[in-house]
């Protein structure tokens, strides 16, 4: 029982019993999540145990069911010698905004407000595209906004200038892409290799801003995810901003060593990275994908969206019917022999996940507050078990014999065809593929060989695999060209 001291009833005012009911409205959370957690069957103790053992500040965990049944648990501080972290504590996400950013185009193109496969060039006013971005083969092959959401414009990722910038007034999409624009350079044509690049989400949210205005609707990007995306999927705390609210209920975020404060980062291009959200609020999101696209028996995406967000169109091994790779800010991972789709995020002092398993039923969504990969990784281990453990082992596809004339067209040195961040002689990078006993097998520079057993003709995987995750593609100009999970590779023609 709660009990005032004599000395002390004279001072009970309003703002002490607010403090009151939230201690109790707080409890009451915790003994819900609790009762959940019994339901879901995982063992939260195993989550304070890592906090405790790998010495971070805080984390904060959702687990999601498709029948419903959610888990928010959060344990730790909301920074050292302050308060426990508590169901309005808020975290930033990193680039799992990307995948908020590729449902909102989807709900731009539902609109008739863009089309993800029109050239990006029809959107944008004249004075920008100098601006936004330089495409050698803009004639053969325009840039679109699915170019950019799967990573297949011909990009690298961001300058070191873009990286580094952090103005204390966050800058407009247009600012933001004033402030570099060489780095938008496609290396390579459109709709090839897919290579992470961040800025591909921010000219994608200006492309959306551009068309709005031309159909009418004066809204800038921020409002409307928050109109087709955030409340739509209950999610009012998701804010791009550093508004008075995210400020007092955010967390601190610290570096490797778990001490070091980051201060706030605001990103040059928000769409790719800047989300701060309740932990809480991404249940709306896990659910909706859980539940194919329903939203309270109501369609938010259609059968067609969610093939689209889900699965990559613009490769060259997607399009030789691959389903492996990056959607509209989401991909895929095998994971103990179980696809599951899932996306991570770096917001500087934090590090965060989302994964699911449309076959199990299960999501999750987890945060860190250091910039420690080994931690988010222990998580991820213990949430991904929980993810698979519904489902039954799946057998590998049967190995496709290659013959003869098939192998030898895709043995020999193939050399990196793209990357992310540029460095000396990265073009010279090697990776040999040889065949043995009916198989082929890569060797890197280590020395090492694994193989790589066929499906068909053009797709491979690896034997702990149980889909294609690779495609060699024979080109009519003789080139022989490696995409998937190791990366983008070309073989010389002869």
């Amino acid at each position: 029982m709660f009990r005032i001291k004599p000395s002390h009833k004279a001072r009970l005012t309003r703002q002490p019993i607010l403090h009151l009911m939230r201690a109790l409205l707080l409890a009451l959370t915790m003994a819900w999540s609790l009762t959940l957690a019994a339901e879901i069957k995982l063992d939260t103790h195993e989550l304070d145990k890592i906090r405790k053992e790998t010495g971070v500040a805080a984390l904060a965990v959702v687990l999601v069911e498709r029948n419903g049944s959610v888990l928010n648990y959060q344990t730790g501080v909301r920074e050292w010698g302050g308060a426990a972290v508590d169901a309005h504590s808020v975290f930033r996400m990193g680039s799992v905004s990307k995948m908020f950013t590729g449902l909102t185009l989807l709900k731009a193109q539902e609109h008739g407000v863009l089309d993800l496969d029109t050239p990006i060039r029809n959107y944008l006013p004249a004075n920008a595209l100098k601006t936004s971005y330089e495409n050698p083969w803009e004639q053969e092959q325009a840039l679109t906004s699915a170019h950019l959401m799967e990573h297949t414009a011909g990009w690298f990722d961001m300058s070191g200038l873009e990286f580094n910038h952090n103005d204390a007034k966050p800058l407009s999409l247009a600012e933001a892409l004033a402030l570099r624009p060489e780095s938008r350079l496609s290396h390579w044509p459109p709709g090839l290799h897919s290579e992470y690049s961040n800025s591909g989400a921010g000219l994608a949210a200006y492309v959306l801003e551009q068309a709005a205005q031309k159909a009418g609707i004066q809204q800038n990007f921020e409002q409307l995810a928050k109109r087709w995306v955030f409340e739509p999927l209950g999610m009012p705390s998701a804010e791009y901003q550093l508004t008075a609210a995210v400020k007092q209920h955010l967390v601190q975020g610290y570096d490797r060593d778990r001490k070091t404060e980051i201060p706030y980062w605001h990103i040059v291009f928000r769409p790719a990275g800047g989300l701060n959200v309740l932990p809480s609020d991404m249940a709306g999101m896990l659910s909706m994908l859980l539940n194919r696209g329903r939203v309270d028996d109501k369609v938010f995406l259609s059968p067609q969206q969610l093939e689209r967000f889900e699965y990559p169109q613009t490769t060259l091994a997607a399009r030789s019917g691959l389903r492996f790779g990056y959607g509209l800010g989401i991909y895929q991972s095998q994971i103990d022999g179980h696809t599951l789709f899932n996306h991570g995020g770096d917001a500087d002092g934090y590090l965060s996940h989302l994964a699911y398993s449309p076959s199990s039923g299960r999501g999750y969504y987890a945060v860190v507050t250091a910039f420690d990969g080994r931690i988010l990784g222990r998580v991820k281990d213990l949430l991904n078990a929980w993810v698979s453990k519904p489902l039954q082992p799946l057998k590998a596809p049967v190995e496709y014999a290659l013959n003869e004339s098939e192998y030898q067209s895709l043995v020999g040195t193939y050399y990196r065809a793209s990357t992310r961040f540029p460095r000396a002689n990265w073009q010279q990078q090697a990776l040999r593929i040889r065949y043995r006993d009916g198989r082929l097998y890569t060797q890197e520079g280590n020395g090492r060989q694994r193989p790589l057993l066929a499906v068909n003709a053009q797709h491979f995987r690896r034997p702990w695999e149980t889909e294609a995750t690779a495609a060699l593609m024979q080109q009519a100009d003789g080139r022989v060209v490696l995409q998937g999970n190791m990366g983008n590779w070309v073989k010389p023609a002869p």
